[in-house]
């Protein structure tokens, strides 16, 4: 399923070629602590090009993991961690081995965790916050007794991937509140 697209230029020469990437993110009806992204793009116009490097990482400018990916124009990165924030970028190698520039920086947050921040008082409302990813729709649902759950808060089908902030007022009414993300 599509969930984004992004566009990047890449210049290895003064021509430049731009690189078109598309995301798409396995999504489990459950969360089970790790997701997938496929990234593509589009093929390198000069032909020198010989395959392509994808760098991630969780920091901005900070690439610690390498996937050599060949001539292949598209890359699967597994063991993402929901609730976390992961930095991409391409670069294409010549018949030598040398690589190209970096394409610009993607950003993209893996959705599927629930955060909460502490509450400033007791009589502050609950802070909760998750990502989202672009096409699909999420519900926040709560319960007083881990049996009974109604549903508190349902977004519209996000446009893009970033996060979503809810304060829950009902929380100092009902006492303890627990609460789940339902992703659709």
């Amino acid at each position: 399923m599509i969930v984004g697209f992004f566009q990047k230029l890449v210049s290895p020469k003064a021509t430049g070629y731009s690189i078109l990437v598309l995301l798409l993110l396995s999504l489990c009806p459950l969360a089970h602590g790790s997701q997938s992204l496929v990234l593509g793009w589009n093929p390198d116009t000069d032909p020198g090009t010989v395959g392509y490097v994808l760098y991630y990482g969780n920091a901005s400018g900070s690439y610690p993991n390498r996937i050599d990916v060949g001539t292949n124009t598209t890359a699967t990165v597994s063991s993402l961690k929901e609730g976390q924030t992961n930095y991409f970028v391409i670069t294409g190698y010549n018949i030598a081995g040398v690589e190209g520039p970096r394409s610009s920086e993607i950003v993209y947050n893996i959705p599927g965790v629930l955060l909460n921040s502490p509450k400033a008082n007791p009589a502050s409302p609950m802070n909760l916050k998750f990502a989202v990813a672009p096409g699909h729709y999420y519900e926040v649902q709560a319960s007083t007794d881990l049996k009974a759950w109604a549903t508190v808060l349902q977004t519209t089908p996000a446009a893009a991937n970033g996060w979503v902030n809810y304060q829950d007022t009902q929380t100092n009414a009902l006492g303890r509140r627990f609460y789940r993300l339902i992703l659709h």
